[in-house]
C-alpha cells in the first residue's frame, strides 16, 4: 500500500485530517521530496503529547507541521540563521494517538556556495 499525505487547497501539509472541517477538500498526494526555504512560524504546540512545531514558507503561505522527534536532526545536522533553514523536505505519516499524523522531515540541507580563497599576496616575512 502506498502511503499518501493530505494538503489543503492552498497546498500547506495538514498534520490530522481529522480535524478538517466536512467542507475543506484534501488533495492526497504520495509523499514527494521539495526544496525550500522555511521559517520557525509556531512551537507553541510542541508540548505535551504529539508534540510538533509548523514551518511556514519564507516567500510564500503554506505550512508544514514537523513532529519533535524530526526537529531534533533539524538542530543536529544544521544551522539556522534567524529561525531560517533552506533544505529539501520529505513529507512523512507517524503513528498519532487518534491516528496517523503527517508532518515533514529534513531530508537534505542545502549549502551555500563557498567564497574563494583569498588571493595569494606577498610574503609577510619577506618584507
Amino acid at each position: 500500500m502506498t502511503i499518501k499525505v493530505p494538503y489543503d487547497p492552498l497546498g500547506s501539509l495538514i498534520r490530522d485530517p481529522s480535524t478538517i472541517d466536512d467542507g475543506t477538500e484534501i488533495d492526497w498526494r504520495c509523499p514527494e521530496p521539495f526544496k525550500a526555504l522555511l521559517k520557525v512560524h509556531k512551537t507553541r504546540t510542541a508540548h505535551g503529547y504529539g508534540r510538533y512545531i509548523t514551518w511556514a514558507e519564507v516567500h510564500g503561505i503554506r505550512l508544514f507541521p514537523m513532529a519533535i522527534e524530526d526537529l531534533m536532526a533539524v538542530l543536529r545536522y544544521t544551522k539556522l540563521d534567524h529561525g531560517v533553514i533552506d533544505a529539501t523536505w520529505i513529507p512523512k505519516e507517524r503513528r498519532g494517538r487518534t491516528g496517523p499524523a503527517y508532518g515533514i522531515a529534513l531530508l537534505r540541507k542545502t549549502f551555500l556556495e563557498q567564497e574563494e580563497s583569498a588571493a595569494k599576496g606577498t610574503n609577510d616575512d619577506d618584507l
